[in-house]
């Protein structure tokens, strides 16, 4: 399963995680300091980090860059085991359906 591969790597997808929010926190400073842009208050929790709302470094830097990290792990390793990584998804995600469907007519 997908979540052992991503419990073994979990050092790496945290780092990689923090690597972004670092990044990311230093250039939306500058940006905003420079007034490259700004964010409007009604759209914002108000909560700031540098200047930066902490909604942005969290939910945009830290957990999309968790989900990437962990997409690019599963298909590097699903590449390394030579299997086509769509076919391999599609498969699991028709079972998927076909399994819920069984289910559902079974109950009822």
């Amino acid at each position: 399963m997908e979540y052992k591969l991503l419990i073994k790597y979990k050092k790496i997808i945290l780092f990689s995680a923090l690597i972004a929010v670092f990044f990311v926190t230093f250039t939306e400073t500058i940006g905003f300091n420079w007034g490259l842009w700004s964010y409007s208050s009604e759209k914002i929790l108000g909560i700031f980090i540098f200047k930066i709302p902490f909604e942005h470094i969290f939910l945009y830097s830290f957990f999309l860059s968790i989900a990437l990290v962990s997409m690019f792990l599963i298909f590097s390793e699903y590449e390394s085991q030579d299997r086509p990584i769509i076919k391999t998804f599609l498969k699991r995600f028709f079972i998927r359906i076909r399994g819920n469907k069984n289910a559902r007519t079974t109950r009822g």
